[in-house]
């Protein structure tokens, strides 16, 4: 990972909504919850739709879309944001920070705790070594909010 990716550490009066230039902010928790680098194509592709940096996404969110992943992957089923959208919503969970949960009754994957009491003050700098022109396959700029023109369907994709 290290060949491909700076990992630096904060200091004491860093805070995590100001990272160091060309640095995004992610959080140990996220890590426990399964997220890996690079960042799984098909939550950089969900990201991009909805328009929010993976970084923003709650630490549920990583454990609830990894999980999906597994069943849908079983099933065959794309990994792809129309299917997601089908599947899941965007919550805003305050400023800067979203969380994914079960559309309407489709709650077939449980078991998240409710809190990580503490998780924001853990936190760490990524950075991408490559010089490629979108080296994160998504927009990892952070948005306050997620507006409803964002969270519609992608198209269907065409067979």
């Amino acid at each position: 990972m290290l060949d491909k990716f700076e990992v630096v550490l904060p200091h004491p009066d860093e805070r995590a909504h100001r990272p160091p230039p060309g640095f995004h902010t992610f959080y140990m928790n996220q890590i426990d919850m399964g997220l890996r680098f690079p960042i799984p194509k098909f939550i950089t592709s969900l990201c991009q739709h909805i328009k929010i940096s993976p970084s923003q996404l709650a630490l549920n969110s990583y454990n609830f879309l990894l999980a999906l992943a597994v069943l849908l992957r079983y099933y065959n089923i794309p990994l792809i944001p129309y299917v997601l959208m089908q599947l899941v919503q965007i919550k805003r969970l305050g400023p800067g920070k979203f969380y994914l949960s079960h559309k309407g009754d489709h709650t077939f994957i449980k078991g998240n705790p409710s809190s990580h009491k503490g998780w924001m003050s853990r936190f760490f700098y990524v950075k991408r070594a490559e010089r490629k022109r979108n080296p994160w396959r998504c927009e990892m700029s952070w948005r306050d909010n997620c507006t409803p023109s964002y969270l519609e369907l992608p198209s269907c994709p065409r067979t």
